[in-house]
């Protein structure tokens, strides 16, 4: 369904819609519809609501999703029960859902949730460092891209399904000024196979629309090799990444795929207050992408095999200003 093409012109998944008219958001959903006024400097106040529970986190969260300038919502007399563990209530007594503790709820993007790890740190050859979970495998996370009317998916890799496509892309000569990984079917699948034993490792296809276009190794900071290179956490994650077909290059996939990776990694662990990314010194394309989606460059720094640049982005300032 399409939201008002003067005001969201967004195509929703079945059974949604969003439309602003006359400073009005209105959010339907198969089981009801609420309206927020709109209201100055990023605000809105819920004025008409039916829905209850799951549906109306559901139905506020779309609203989130569709309106990135809507910051928060007053509630009024229309509270719900449901809401009660993410309202503020400030000192007017005004009771306020706010865009960033809404977006941080894993059930609406995550497809395949499991209990976290208790922290137990123990020893290994990668140094002291927490007790990993295994890596998974299936699709992992979903989400509709409005501006792209498409819905984009992060999967875990499978080496039967992925090699080929990893293969591919790595032969590239795009890919290949970056990574370096030119080789045969075999090599790429025994690198796949030797990655994924690693429990610091979470190797992710990255979809739109389900075609697969892109490669995200996610790995845990402290076990690899950028640790020593900063004050790393427990709980810090990394990426790197490669698009391999080229229809799918370009500053506005950039901002639908860049995101996406950066919200799965914290929605799946809240202990998870930074994620990092060691780019070559002189891919400035790529740097100039992490800057513009919440990363800041702390420094360069001298791997054996190249310069690198280190980014880093915060969870607390990517869930205010950069999602």
């Amino acid at each position: 369904m399409t939201g008002n093409p003067t005001s969201l012109d967004h195509t929703l998944p079945v059974g949604q819609c969003v439309s602003l008219k006359e400073n009005t958001y209105h959010v339907t959903l198969s089981s009801g519809s609420l309206s927020v006024q709109k209201e100055p400097n990023g605000q809105g106040i819920l004025n008409i609501c039916d829905l209850k529970g799951d549906e109306l986190l559901r139905g506020l969260a779309l609203l989130f999703e569709s309106s990135p300038q809507l910051r928060s919502i007053a509630l009024n007399d229309l509270f719900d029960e449901s809401l009660n563990d993410i309202v503020y209530a400030n000192e007017d007594g005004r009771k306020i859902v706010w865009r960033e503790t809404l977006m941080q709820y894993p059930q609406f993007w995550l497809t395949h949730t499991r209990p976290l790890l208790p922290h137990k740190a123990v020893l290994s050859k990668s140094g002291y460092h927490p007790m990993r979970p295994q890596p998974q495998s299936g699709e992992l996370y979903r989400r509709h891209i409005p501006a792209l009317r498409q819905e984009i998916s992060l999967v875990g890799l499978d080496i039967e399904q992925h090699a080929d496509l990893f293969s591919k892309w790595q032969n590239s000569d795009r890919v290949a000024a970056f990574w370096d990984q030119k080789g045969s079917l075999e090599e790429h699948t025994a690198y796949l196979k030797e990655q994924l034993a690693d429990n610091k490792n979470q190797l992710l296809i990255v979809c739109l629309d389900d075609e697969p276009f892109a490669y995200i190794e996610a790995y845990w900071a402290k076990e690899d090799r950028i640790a020593p290179y900063y004050s790393v956490g427990d709980y810090d994650r990394g990426i790197h990444m490669l698009v391999g077909e080229e229809h799918h290059r370009g500053a506005h996939k950039v901002a639908a795929w860049l995101p996406s990776v950066c919200h799965y990694l914290y929605l799946a662990d809240p202990r998870t207050d930074k994620v990092v990314s060691e780019p070559r010194a002189d891919n400035q394309k790529m740097i100039d992408y992490l800057q513009k989606h919440g990363f800041a460059k702390l420094k360069e720094f001298d791997f054996p095999h190249k310069r690198s640049a280190l980014m880093s982005q915060l969870r607390e300032s990517f869930f205010t200003d950069c999602f």
